[in-house]
């Protein structure tokens, strides 16, 4: 699920942001962080090491602010993920960035 976090409500963003997932590495499920300045159309996505997409976590339109989503290590169908290396990546229409996470069983 994609929650904004209340903490900072009053405090807008001044830039996109894709956080450190955690923890890292995970066993059963991981968060990530993300923030947007302003409303977005936003896909968070999952790729194993070749590229192939494992799982999409976010995909639509997002106001601006701070959200977490959690990844619980299964794939677009359902099934667990196996062990290894992934890839996690953020794409607005402006930004796009991506980082590394670790799943071990």
């Amino acid at each position: 699920t994609d929650t904004p976090d209340d903490n900072n409500a009053n405090a807008l963003p001044t830039g996109f942001i894709l956080s450190d997932p955690y923890p890292n590495p995970f066993n059963s499920s991981c968060v990530i962080d993300y923030t947007l300045p302003y409303g977005a159309h936003t896909t968070i996505t999952v790729h194993n090491i070749l590229g192939r997409t494992i799982a999409t976590l976010v995909d639509g339109i997002k106001p601006a602010g701070r959200y977490s989503v959690l990844w619980n290590g299964l794939d677009q169908t359902g099934e667990p993920a196996a062990s290894g290396i992934y890839l996690y990546k953020m794409t607005t229409e402006n930004f796009t960035d991506s980082k590394k996470l670790v799943l071990i069983k």
